[in-house]
């Protein structure tokens, strides 16, 4: 996103540096020495000084008299790459405007930049260097125009409109699509590409609070008084089905949660973009934000919303909803046994390395203690099966 602003057009302030008020605070001493102390020798300096405030008046009057676009290419990128803040200035005037500074704001810094003077009908363009240092919208501007005095005593800023803003994602790594291409064999997909509507019956596990009553497998329920349900895969085009845990707790102490979540976010943008490659509708739920799961147009958009998630401090009012790839932490207390919730599932356990819990045989379970060990653990599970 860009904008273009005249200067006229943004509001000015006007105001003493640090040296002007010093400049001013011993001028109005060295006037009440003069004139109420009766030392008129002072009055020499009095006059220095105002002369002084007038200079740096006449010196910052004039506006640079510039129009300003900001843009920013490319307008994404990965944490930890960089991009491009592109400051435009045309003159459309008849003659150079003064010389003046360009204030950038980038996230929780500012960047200051000397432009000189620009030759009347011409066009200036200035490179700003930006960082992803941080996955999220990074706010760059809006843009301020800023004169100084030779001395240093009054600064007058102009601001304008322009602003961008660069979207840092998660980072991505290419992983093998074998282990979202076996739709019925506890795999990572919901749905099959042999079928054209309908379901097919995958099996039973336990009741879970929150399952679909009318999924109850009553005939299991009449023979061992348990409650029940059916797990069917609706058929239709293939969809990867991702959920990505965000509750705070189970990704270990408040001091290593950040990290491993950053890590969970590059787990899901790899998973993701590798599906989506293979022409797989990617379907993503961010829980407990998200519980119903985002069906998107593109997987930019996907990337959008793993760029923006965030932990949830609040508890999950019921445990996490059954999804074909799971992306939780070490702490995360999730029922992955034979006759579990997460029967047939693919969990990413995002934390340090340990030994992997038992899985019955129907749930797969990926340790992810960085994001190389991920893609490796991830390509032997996809070269065995």
């Amino acid at each position: 996103m860009s904008r273009q602003t005249p200067t006229g057009d943004g509001r000015i302030a006007t105001a003493p540096t640090a040296d002007g008020y010093g400049v001013g605070v011993a001028v109005a001493v060295l006037a009440v020495a003069a004139i109420g102390l009766g030392y008129p020798q002072f009055l020499l300096l009095v006059l220095g000084g105002v002369a002084a405030g007038v200079f740096a008046v006449a010196c910052t009057w004039r506006p640079p008299g510039v129009d300003v676009v900001l843009r920013v290419k490319p307008d994404h990128i990965s944490r930890g790459e960089h991009a491009d803040a592109a400051i435009e200035l045309t003159n459309r005037a008849t003659r150079s405007s003064p010389p003046f500074q360009i204030l950038v704001p980038v996230g929780d810094t500012s960047v200051s930049i000397a432009a000189g003077a620009v030759p009347a009908g011409s066009r200036v363009e200035v490179q700003v260097p930006l960082t992803g240092r941080r996955r999220g919208p990074l706010d760059v501007g809006p843009v301020v125009l800023r004169r100084t005095d030779p001395l240093g005593l009054l600064s007058r800023r102009w601001s304008t409109h322009a602003a961008a803003t660069l979207l840092v994602l998660p980072v991505r790594r290419d992983v093998p699509i074998r282990d979202l291409a076996e739709a019925d064999t506890g795999s990572a997909l919901s749905g099959g590409r042999a079928y054209s509507g309908g379901v097919t019956f995958q099996g039973i596990r336990k009741y879970v609070a929150g399952d679909d009553l009318r999924r109850i497998h009553w005939r299991s329920f009449a023979k061992t008084g348990e409650l029940m349900v059916r797990e069917e895969a609706a058929h239709g085009d293939p969809a990867a089905i991702v959920l990505l845990d965000a509750r705070a707790a189970s990704y270990g102490s408040p001091a290593e949660r950040a990290d491993r979540f950053e890590l969970a976010t590059d787990v899901a943008a790899s998973i993701v973009l590798a599906a989506s490659a293979h022409g797989y509708r990617a379907r993503l739920s961010v829980y407990p934000e998200d519980t119903d799961g985002l069906h998107l147009p593109s997987v930019n958009r996907l990337l959008a919303t793993l760029c923006t998630a965030r932990l949830s401090e609040e508890p999950a009012a019921r445990e996490l909803p059954f999804a074909r790839i799971v992306i939780s932490g070490t702490s995360a207390d999730l029922d992955i046994s034979s006759t579990g919730r997460f029967r047939g599932a693919t969990i990413v356990q995002v934390g340090p390395a340990g030994a992997l819990p038992s899985t019955g045989g129907d749930t797969d379970v990926v340790s992810a203690p960085d994001l190389d060990q991920f893609v490796a653990a991830w390509s032997d599970r996809a070269v065995r099966r």
